[in-house]
């Protein structure tokens, strides 16, 4: 949906890619996570070994919860800094944050737009891009607050069951209608 947004020339920011940046060889995220889980967490060129930390903070809640405390408040000061560069210039924006309500962050944003599909897609999305296995398919998925509180709680929901292009369309029709003021 943002990248959607994104073509009709909103800013974007995306806080997955985000995420990696803040561990990037050399970073203090980086720093703070080998302090934190060891340098078993680390491949032999000294980058995160993503895939072993998922496999440390997804079988166990309290590092996972030791993880979110390192990483979230240096992604969030980079959402920050984004949103007031893109106020300061009067530009409209779009935050793709997967853990928003998860994070209590919605006052962060003037409105909230929640993308949701079936459970069974989603599972199959997540098993093609990932390659993860059902397993951590279901560990994610669990971590997360489920997607029937998230739809509650967002201003508007738009359902991605078919083609990019088909949610594209739905975003175009939903953005026109909010410049319009039909919508808040």
């Amino acid at each position: 949906m943002a990248e959607c947004l994104e073509q009709l020339g909103l800013r974007r920011l995306d806080t997955d890619r985000v995420a990696r940046e803040v561990v990037e060889p050399g970073t203090e995220g980086l720093r703070r996570l080998v302090a934190e889980f060891g340098p078993a967490v680390l491949l032999a060129d000294d980058s995160l070994d993503r895939k072993r930390l998922a496999q440390i903070v997804f079988a166990d809640a309290e590092k996972r919860e030791r993880l979110e405390r390192i990483l979230h408040p240096l992604i969030w000061e980079r959402v920050e800094t984004f949103l007031k560069d893109c106020k300061s210039r009067g530009d409209h924006s779009v935050t793709e944050v997967p853990l928003l309500f998860e994070n209590q962050r919605r006052s962060t944003f003037d409105t909230v737009w929640v993308v949701a599909t079936t459970p069974e897609l989603q599972k199959h999305r997540l098993a093609e891009r990932n390659q993860w296995s059902d397993a951590e398919i279901e560990s994610r998925i669990a971590s997360q607050m489920p997607l029937k509180e998230k739809i509650q709680l967002a201003d508007q929901v738009l359902m991605n069951t078919d083609t990019l292009d088909a949610l594209c369309a739905q975003v175009d029709k939903l953005w026109s209608r909010l410049e319009s003021g039909a919508i808040s």
